[in-house]
């Protein structure tokens, strides 16, 4: 059972790491690489993942890769999301977000899924950005997931400057929180990214299940 919580942390950690554009997004023709350590009951990982974005007329595409070491070349997981521009936003579908960051996990089907998550091409200080609705149907490792969760409090709480291998940079502070009912128990997952215009994600920390699993993810480089 650890380890299907765990899955679900990465899960939701995941799509809520992969919307970026003038400040979500990589700069385009840069490649941003990043340090992910979780930590649960069941120990601690260190992920390293490189990620890119690449504009077209309707939207913006964001492939990520994953890799077992810092110095590996081929990556563990490859994953390639849309992002549709509706004008003053982007927009995912989160079957098809879900469907590519799992789309290499052995023992995950998916039955269902539905909701659209939002990212605002300029977020501003104070602002919030509303609640999306979504749910899951799937079979992980043989345990049956059925959920509904809600993404809310989804703001821009502050402006600061933060530090981070890659180096330093002045950032929006963007906060959102998931609930979830999984199984008839209540599951809380935050998530706190801070943004840099031109640069994308600098920093995100998730907790979850009142700090059973959190992860923390820096961007430690970016490539021409």
């Amino acid at each position: 059972m650890k380890h299907v919580f765990l899955i679900l942390a990465m899960i939701l950690t995941a799509v809520a790491a992969a919307a970026q554009d003038n400040w979500f997004f990589p700069a385009q023709g840069k490649v941003n690489g990043y340090t992910t350590t979780i930590t649960s009951i069941a120990g601690s990982q260190t992920m390293y993942s490189k990620i890119r974005s690449t504009a077209d007329s309707n939207g913006i595409t964001v492939t990520s890769e994953v890799f077992a070491a810092a110095d590996a070349a081929t990556p563990v997981q490859t994953t390639s999301v849309k992002y549709k521009d509706n004008g003053d936003a982007y927009v995912v579908d989160f079957k098809d977000a879900l469907s590519s960051s799992l789309g290499s996990v052995e023992n995950i089907d998916i039955t269902e899924s539905s909701g659209e998550m939002t990212y605002p091409k300029n977020p501003e200080n104070g602002k919030t950005y509303g609640t999306v609705d979504i749910k899951i149907a799937a079979d992980i490792m043989g345990t049956s997931i059925n959920l509904g969760a809600s993404i809310k409090d989804r703001a821009v709480t502050a402006a600061e400057t933060v530090e981070v291998p890659a180096g330093k940079f002045d950032c929006l502070k963007f906060e959102e929180t998931v609930e979830v009912e999984m199984m008839g128990q209540p599951v809380q997952t935050k998530t706190t990214s801070w943004i840099a215009h031109g640069v994308g994600v600098v920093k995100q920390t998730t907790d979850s299940m009142n700090g059973m699993v959190t992860a923390t993810m820096e961007l430690s480089a970016i490539e021409e």
